[in-house]
């Protein structure tokens, strides 16, 4: 059995691709929420490879969980636009950044100000 992904015309095999990184909306995902076959059958294909598929996106876990699993990924989601890693589906923490209280209280008081 081939287990080999063509992606940009290199095989996967050639330059060994361990990860592939995807945003959700609009990219995996479309309006209804739910995949493509053709974008389901792409994922089964990369997965089968040995690839690890990795999610990103500005939501936060409680909104990314229902879109791995509807897209069957058991990896890393990177969620808050990179600010927090957790591993789906078990929700382990892999990192996190968060932002300096300092920058949030200067950001806040910019945006009261007006």
């Amino acid at each position: 059995m081939n287990t080999s992904v063509t992606m940009a015309g290199v095989d996967a095999t050639e330059r060994r691709i361990r990860l592939v990184v995807s945003d959700i909306d609009g990219t995996l995902l479309g309006p209804s929420g739910v995949p493509t076959p053709r974008t389901s059958s792409a994922l089964r294909r990369v997965r089968s490879a040995g690839v690890t598929v990795a999610l990103a996106t500005a939501r936060r876990w409680t909104g990314g969980v229902p879109a791995a699993a509807a897209l069957g990924i058991e990896g890393p989601l990177i969620l808050y636009d990179g600010a927090l890693v957790r591993s789906y589906p078990d929700g382990e923490v892999i990192t996190h950044e968060a932002m300096d209280r300092d920058h949030v209280a200067e950001a806040c008081r910019a945006l009261a100000a007006g």
